[in-house]
């Protein structure tokens, strides 16, 4: 039984070199394969057809129609461009602090207009505020995703500071 024993130790990494060699080959192949489907099935751009003698048309010369002398003249003009897009079309009307109803807050209120002919896209207003001595005590911030052109946004931004008395306009930002 030793004898037994002994040989089939000695097949055994003969058999495991085999397995795995198939499996190597067996792998190499299905990744050929795959390469081969892929360069075969990939879109492919569109070429013009080449032009060939054959299929050119032969030029016909037409003779030149003249022109009606009372037929009117349709001119093609562009349309006017638009001017560039300022901070200076962005109008700010009087702005004045309002207590909410029923509430302790306090809202900067006022209209903004947009008096340009483009879209505005994330209109930032930023408003200073004044105390009764006349000095800045905070900023109040509101923001508009979208302002179409010739419309108004009224805006009401939060005064978190309980001295401010008056609001004026910072700045106007918009994204680009």
């Amino acid at each position: 039984m030793a004898s037994a024993e002994s040989s089939e130790g000695a097949h055994a990494p003969r058999l495991g070199r085999r397995r795995a060699g198939w499996c190597v080959l067996l792998c190499l192949g299905l990744a050929g394969a795959g390469a081969g489907a892929y360069f075969w099935f990939r879109p492919r751009p569109k070429l013009p057809p080449q032009p060939t003698a054959q299929s050119q048309p032969a030029r016909i010369e037409a003779a030149p129609v003249p022109a009606a002398s009372n037929a009117p003249s349709t001119v093609l003009t562009p349309p006017p461009a638009l001017p560039p897009k300022s901070t200076e079309d962005l109008k700010v009307g009087p702005v004045r602090l309002e207590k909410a109803k029923g509430s302790s807050l306090v809202y900067a209120v006022g209209t903004l207009r947009n008096e340009s002919p483009h879209q505005r896209f994330g209109v930032k207003l930023e408003l200073e505020l004044t105390g009764p001595d006349g000095r800045k005590v905070g900023l109040a911030k509101d923001y508009r995703s979208v302002l179409e052109p010739k419309q108004e946004w009224n805006f009401r931004a939060l005064v978190l500071d309980a001295k401010a008395v008056s609001a004026k306009v910072a700045s106007i930002r918009e994204d680009e």
